[in-house]
């Protein structure tokens, strides 16, 4: 996407050269001209905003087909071919939530939802949503509702 931010640039920088006095000079269809490169521009726009649903879509559907596995930042990053601090910054520009944080919801919200539709055990749920250690589950969980994961299944 970094070529369709020098078009953009390249673009912007000859409607700004129509409308100063070297370009009055020229003798050119000045609105002629601004009419297609905005068209350009617009068009351009519209691709990069569908190539960035497209890359989240890809990344979130990702996510929440393997949350119960080890995601990383940099994993996610490669799959749609960036580095992860680009990444990073691009995922919450999108989301307006980070990565992690994105992680961890869809985890909380998976074993949440066990735990209401299932008699799994919490320490299969917890395994099941990508945690390791039951223990930190438990911590993690009681954290993030306020509430802890066998009270759930005391309802």
């Amino acid at each position: 996407l970094d070529f369709v931010d020098d078009i953009d640039k390249k673009l912007q920088d000859t409607i700004d050269y129509l409308n100063s006095t070297a370009g009055v000079k020229s003798g050119i269809d000045k609105e002629f001209l601004k009419k297609m490169i905005a068209d350009t521009m617009e068009q351009i726009g519209s691709r990069k905003e569908s190539q960035i649903n497209v890359e989240i879509k890809m990344v979130t559907d990702y996510i929440k087909a393997h949350y119960d596995e080890n995601i990383t930042l940099e994993s996610m990053a490669s799959l749609v071919h960036k580095n992860a601090y680009y990444f990073s910054v691009f995922f919450k520009k999108y989301t307006n939530e980070n990565f992690k944080d994105y992680v961890m919801r869809v985890r909380m919200e998976k074993a949440l939802e066990e735990l209401n539709k299932t008699g799994k055990t919490i320490n299969t749920i917890a395994l099941e949503a990508g945690f390791a250690d039951p223990h930190y589950f438990s911590k993690v969980f009681k954290k993030y509702y306020g509430f802890t994961a066998s009270s759930v299944r005391k309802k």
